[in-house]
């Protein structure tokens, strides 16, 4: 039997791993703030975890274990990235054209949005 991921991390490092070996360029986004030695201080507390990135398509994948709700932070960047309302409790994927951000809690769910297959749908 598999055992499957349960914390936020080990479910991160399941997509990495998987989406890493299926072609896509993948970065962990590290929330929080820094400071840049040119442009002042900049804001990443709420960016979704993951930047995907594959022959063009480039796709925001906020992950979250089974009972993890979004953050009122994490609803600013989806509602600037999506250009509507986001629901905190939402599990889906904002599909256009090339684009993508979704949220999810299983490697294929993060395959659904990577993939566009699935446009939002909320719990």
């Amino acid at each position: 039997m598999i055992n499957q991921p349960v914390s936020e991390a080990e479910i991160q490092k399941d997509i990495i791993t998987r989406a890493t070996y299926r072609g896509w360029l993948v970065k962990r986004v590290n929330s929080g703030s820094f400071q840049h030695h040119r442009f002042g201080s900049g804001r990443t507390a709420g960016l979704p975890d993951l930047i995907c990135v594959k022959r063009g398509v480039c796709a925001f994948i906020e992950v979250k274990d089974g009972k993890g709700k979004l953050r009122p932070d994490q609803v600013q960047w989806f509602e600037a990235v999506v250009g509507h309302a986001v629901a905190l409790d939402f599990r889906g994927a904002f599909v256009s054209g090339n684009f993508r951000a979704g949220v999810c809690d299983t490697w294929e769910g993060a395959l659904e949005i990577l993939e566009g297959r699935i446009i939002e749908r909320g719990e």
